[in-house]
């Protein structure tokens, strides 16, 4: 009897060791919602961090192909010893220049898109059926877009997607007026140009046409306006603040957007 009685107290004994081994590991309600309350406060603190990291690394891409694409600009003046192609208004060269084709503005504006994209040769690519072009892609290439009007000119598209190139060129560098003795479109060439070449802009995010000529479209691809990437005639590519002044628009003592020619 004493010998049952002995066994029975010890397996209680065991079972309540074990039922106290068991509450002791389960969460309660009260440390389960501390837990989630930190691991929030965690994700708030990292989450701006992260997203700033990325903006950063994309920001580093972009001036990268920025810089490709003033290379390949420089071995192509070498090649036709310093003149620009001499191209239609219409064709819309500032944005086929380069890049990936076909694009979606190749169907839609078939009756404006030049055909040929001069640059691709020179950063390995070919002229024509470009499938893919990705020094022609800014990582951060959004919906280029008016809110108020609720229209865009890309069709809702990123301009990678609709022109196959995310960096608009500066058209004035395509076509030189002149109106002595009378009015004339001429091509451009270097040695004509007086501004220095570090600050001549060659092409850069779209986001520069839409601030130097003051119309209400947004293309912030970056999200740190009035700042733009842009390279430069001599080869440089730098994160620009650009000027929303009127009397200086399109240029400053950091760049400039218009040209100055020497017709002597």
């Amino acid at each position: 009897m004493t010998s049952l009685t002995f066994s029975h107290s010890r397996n209680s004994s065991i079972a309540r060791c074990k039922i106290q081994r068991h509450d002791r590991s389960a969460f309660t309600l009260v440390e389960l919602l501390v837990a989630i309350g930190i691991i929030a406060i965690l994700i708030g603190l990292l989450l701006p961090v992260v997203i700033r990291a990325r903006r950063q690394a994309a920001n580093v891409i972009c001036l990268s192909n920025l810089r490709q694409i003033g290379a390949a600009w420089t071995s192509y003046l070498i090649d036709s010893r310093g003149h620009f192609p001499f191209v239609s208004p219409a064709s819309n060269f500032q944005w086929f220049y380069g890049g990936k084709e076909p694009s979606i503005a190749s169907t839609s504006m078939a009756n404006y898109v030049y055909k040929e994209r001069l640059l691709n040769p020179y950063i390995g690519g070919k002229t024509q059926n470009q499938d893919r072009a990705e020094i022609f892609h800014c990582p951060s290439d959004d919906i280029i877009g008016n809110p108020v009007l609720n229209s865009s000119p890309t069709s809702w598209n990123t301009a990678y997607d609709y022109f196959g190139n995310s960096y608009m060129m500066n058209f004035e560098l395509l076509l030189r007026y002149t109106f002595t003795p009378v009015f004339k479109v001429d091509s451009v060439f270097l040695k004509m140009i007086q501004i220095p070449h570090f600050q001549v802009v060659l092409a850069g995010d779209c986001q520069w046409y839409y601030t130097v000529n003051g119309t209400d479209y947004n293309a912030d691809f970056h999200k740190q306006a009035p700042y733009c990437n842009l390279v430069f005639l001599d080869g440089h590519a730098a994160r620009t603040k650009l000027s929303t002044d009127v009397q200086t628009n399109g240029y400053t003592s950091d760049y400039s957007f218009y040209i100055r020619y020497d017709d002597r």
